[in-house]
Parts: structure tokens; sequence; C-alpha cells
């Protein structure tokens, strides 16, 4: 049986947004290795009753987001060094370029970035402590910090300033 759970059918995201949003989870809590092949297509197919093409988009998702590699013939693969900004973005000084991102994705590589975890809504610094209660009020500090743009377009790196350990601190203190 796969540490996966199941389509909700009253959940308004489309179910590659699950399935994707599913095995980001179980990659995130450690079902799925470093260099871990994940379940074929047709095993996930199979598991959530859906099109091979539904869990090829939640994949290519994953892909997208630099979380998975796939090797021809043999599998898709858990990234072991997760490459949050994705393929094909730019880094020029401190600033990552988006394009058609939304703010909780933002904040979701923000969170990666500070090796925040995510667990069932909350982010968590590594020693335990609630950096914020959901992946939208992390993305609603971070924009009144300045961190990126309103319109989701960049990130500005260099306006984190100190330590990881203080940002965590400054994003709990910021009232958004």
């Amino acid at each position: 049986m796969l540490p996966l759970g199941q389509i909700d059918h009253s959940d308004r995201r489309p179910p590659y947004r699950q399935i994707a949003g599913m095995l980001r989870d179980a990659i995130e809590h450690g079902y799925y290795s470093p260099d871990g092949r994940l379940p074929s297509e047709a095993e996930l197919s199979g598991h959530f009753s859906v099109a091979r093409m539904t869990v090829r988009r939640a994949l290519q998702e994953l892909r997208d987001e630099g979380l998975v590699y796939s090797e021809h013939g043999k599998g898709v693969f858990v990234r072991p060094t997760p490459r949050w900004v994705p393929e094909g973005f730019e880094i020029q000084i401190g600033l990552t370029t988006f394009v058609g991102r939304s703010h909780t994705e933002i904040a979701r590589l923000i969170a990666h970035d500070h090796g925040w975890r995510i667990r069932g809504d909350e982010i968590i610094e590594p020693g335990g402590q609630v950096v914020a209660a959901t992946l939208e009020e992390l993305a609603r500090r971070a924009l009144a910090l300045g961190w990126y743009e309103p319109s989701g377009v960049s990130i500005n790196w260099h306006r984190f300033g100190g330590a990881k350990s203080t940002n965590a601190d400054t994003i709990r203190r910021v009232q958004a």
C-alpha cells in the first residue's frame, strides 16, 4: 500500500494538483528517500483511480519544482538535494525571477530555503517551533517584509537579512 491518501472529490483543486501535493508531502516527511524511486505512473494511476495523464501532470509539477527527476526507462526519483528554484528561472545577484508562481508557491520556496518543514498546514523550524500556521500566512508576512514582489514575479533573497533563525523570529513578529 502506498503512503498516500486518496483524491478528495470535494476539493476544488484538480486531481493532478492533489496528487502532486500528496507526493510532495510524502517526500518531505521522508516516505521516499533522496534518490529513492517513486511508484510508477501505472501504480499511482491505479492507487488514485485516475488516468495516467493525470499522474504525468502531477509528476511534471514536481519536476518543475525541482523536487524529483526522471531517468528514461527507469522511473521518477527524489532529487537528493532539492533545487527549490525551478529550472529555467534566473538567479542574478540574489534576485530570483518567477513567472506565474502563486504567493503560496513562493512561500514554499522560502520555507525550503530556510530549512523549515511543512507539517500539515504549519511551517516548522528544525527545532520544532512554529514559524507560520499556513503557507498563506507565511506568504502574507514575507510580502509585508518585502521579501518578494506583490506581483509574485521575484524573490529578493538579500532582503532576508540575518541568520535563518532570526528570519523565523522576524516572520513570527510581522502582523500581516
